[in-house]
């Protein structure tokens, strides 16, 4: 299962869409869920969260993509052998999982902020899904899009 660069960095980009497209939808809610009385109707804050909340994300995540990339990169080298897909899912599942969760830890403890409630809050746990379905979702798509083209990795083809 080893991908070329090429292949790669596409599942790069795609997991960074995928977490954008995710980010969109939590902005979203989160924006209908705080939103109302008095501030206006229930939809009032979501262009606001959206307006701010996917260029400030955008960039983060992929500057956060860029450097993640090495591990991700060491996940695939020492997968590339292995057939089973479970276990590929599984630990891009695992790495999208810690990589979500240590981007609010830094995040608190440079603002030098209280890391027991940091965790107490949605927004770990959430960006932890986010960015375990992301990783996953650009693995899946690299393969998904390697078999099609008939560059897929020889464990891979028919």
């Amino acid at each position: 299962m080893a991908f070329s660069r090429w292949q790669f960095w596409r599942g790069v980009v795609a997991a960074w869409v995928v977490f954008m497209m995710l980010l969109a939808l939590f902005l979203t809610f989160t924006a209908v869920v705080q939103s109302g009385p008095p501030w206006g109707s229930p939809y009032s804050t979501v262009v606001i969260y959206l307006m701010y909340g996917i260029p400030v994300g955008g960039i983060t995540a992929a500057v956060i993509a860029v450097v993640a990339a090495p591990a991700a990169w060491a996940v695939a080298r020492g997968l590339s052998s292995t057939r089973r897909i479970g276990l590929h899912l599984g630990a891009y599942l695992t790495l999208g999982a810690v990589l979500g969760l240590s981007v609010p830890v830094v995040s608190t403890l440079i603002g030098r902020g209280d890391l027991v409630h940091a965790f107490e809050v949605g927004y770990p746990w959430y960006a932890a899904a986010g960015c375990a379905v992301s990783i996953t979702a650009g693995w899946s798509w690299t393969v998904w899009r390697s078999v099609r083209e008939g560059s897929a990795p020889p464990l891979l083809q028919r």
